[in-house]
């Protein structure tokens, strides 16, 4: 994506993935930034499940830099046109060709060229970052670089599911209240719906009501068909937004929903278990996915962000990046809600 600045003044640190739920801070060249690039300043880089999931809990060491939620500063704008340093940044994690028709439509996600930062290409948990000028997207002077991290996946991906499976007055249920669900919760409470939040763990049901669910299960103690029955009249809920990725959880959310209700995939689930017949087609459900939005909707995720103050609540911890291992200690032990390194 760039080159790489040469001197030991040009230094920057970084964190890298050592394997076996290890990382350590290294010492790498700072990029410099190829014409079109900016060299943006990390202000602040949030920790993903996928990151844990995918990087951290991995056997072998990884040559790339993690890191896909970043906000920033621009430090040098080579040949850019619509951006200047000191320019407030949001970085999209996806390189893209910026030519096909998935790119033109803002599904960036989809484009066959399709890179990412922070798995193909250097991330965010370092000082310093090159990125193209169509990775760039203004952060409002009165937005903080924390709620401009959300902005970027933890908070586009829930909503851009909400958006596509609920409407005002729905009666719906959101599994699982990490930091992904508790942000669902705030986005069907933006669009008008009654939220039943579903965990195992009290703690996670208590934040889930502090950021708006009207109704609180622990699937551990209660029954959740009878609570969805209860909230519908009967007839099941209108929706169901599923953040957790687990194949007992998706079943049991076909289970809670009405004829012809909608099932909204938003957790990462690598191996499903299910009768399609019982629990979609008998009921005509219809299923979406969420893998991230639509580029297009960032003026929205600005909007909902400064009519939702309780957002940066969802951010627990921050960490500068001297302590990162103690960081992704805490992340992959589920402390906390949402996580920061601060480089």
């Amino acid at each position: 994506m760039s080159g790489t600045a040469k001197g030991e003044n040009d230094k920057m640190k970084a964190v890298k993935y050592l394997g076996n739920k290890q990382v350590r801070v290294i010492e790498i060249e700072r990029p410099c930034p190829a014409v079109g690039h900016a060299l943006v300043r990390v202000v602040a880089s949030g920790i993903c499940r996928t990151d844990v999931e995918l990087l951290y809990d991995q056997p072998q060491p990884l040559e790339v830099i993690g890191g896909h939620e970043i906000a920033g500063v621009i430090e040098e704008a080579n040949g850019l046109n619509r951006f200047q340093a000191g320019d407030r940044v949001l970085v999209n994690c996806h390189v893209t060709c910026g030519k096909c028709k998935h790119c033109a439509n803002g599904d960036l996600i989809f484009c066959p060229q399709l890179r990412v930062f922070g798995f193909d290409v250097n991330g965010g948990n370092e000082e310093y970052l090159s990125a193209p000028e169509s990775c760039l997207r203004s952060l409002p002077d009165d937005l903080s670089f924390e709620v401009g991290v959300l902005l970027n996946d933890a908070l586009a991906t829930p909503y851009h599911a909400v958006k596509k499976a609920v409407r005002a007055g729905d009666r719906i249920g959101i599994i699982g209240m990490g930091p992904v669900g508790l942000m669902a919760v705030i986005c069907a409470k933006h669009f008008g719906a009654t939220v039943a939040a579903f965990d195992r763990l009290a703690r996670r049901l208590d934040q889930a009501r502090s950021f708006g669910a009207d109704v609180a299960v622990n699937t551990a103690e209660d029954d959740a068909k009878n609570v969805a029955r209860e909230l519908s009249g009967g007839d099941g809920l209108d929706a169901i937004v599923e953040c957790s990725g687990a194949s007992g959880a998706i079943n049991v959310g076909c289970d809670l929903l009405k004829v012809r209700g909608v099932l909204a995939l938003v957790g990462v689930c690598l191996d499903l278990r299910i009768n399609p017949t019982e629990k979609i087609l008998f009921k005509e459900l219809s299923v979406v996915g969420s893998r991230n939005c639509n580029s297009n909707e960032l003026e929205e995720l600005i909007e909902l962000a400064r009519k939702a103050p309780s957002l940066s609540d969802v951010i627990t911890h921050r960490f500068p990046i001297e302590e990162a291992a103690e960081a992704y200690r805490l992340a992959e032990q589920r402390k906390g809600i949402k996580i920061l390194l601060t480089p």
